[in-house]
């Protein structure tokens, strides 16, 4: 395999390049098998992915400190307002944020899967961190500061 500028390209580049697409494409259709579904996590509603069922109650009432099959991370107000949420469950893990009386997936990923239950306290997702910190106004929401939004709705002036 030659490069655009003549230099011999390493056919492990090739495998590594190929590995990258078959993960992407693996992770595609694991979410379109999600979305097709009227019961599963996620739905695509006017072309957005909205989080339904056990995930968007959990993002509606659960506090960060609650166990659950949907552990939330963090609850903080997002820049030019309104209230996002991150999580991790067996399936799938994300940042939702609350968009009129939805919360619209602005980052979705494998979750933890179900594994032995053991699982490092720092394993969240590199990726995750980096779309909270594009998204985060300020510090996030303290415990209290958090039930006050739940108990609220999650309107955005809470």
């Amino acid at each position: 395999i030659v490069t655009p500028i003549g230099r011999p390209r390493s056919r492990r580049a090739g495998w590594v390049m190929g590995g990258a697409i078959a993960a992407s494409l693996i992770l595609g259709l694991g979410v379109g098998r999600f979305t097709v579904s009227d019961d599963g996590p996620v739905a695509v509603r006017d072309g957005r992915m909205v989080a339904q069922g056990a995930l968007a109650a959990a993002l509606d009432t659960q506090l960060a400190a609650a166990p659950g099959t949907v552990e939330i991370g963090l609850s903080f107000r997002r820049k030019g307002g309104g209230w996002c949420r991150s999580f991790d469950g067996a399936d799938l893990a994300g940042v939702a944020c609350r968009d009129g009386d939805t919360w619209q997936m602005q980052q979705l990923l494998p979750g933890k899967g179900r594994g032995t239950g053991y699982r490092q306290a720092s394993s969240s997702d590199p990726r995750l961190a980096a779309t909270v910190d594009a998204l985060i106004a300020g510090e996030p929401a303290d415990p209290q500061t958090e039930a006050r939004a739940r108990d609220g709705g999650w309107v955005a002036g809470q």
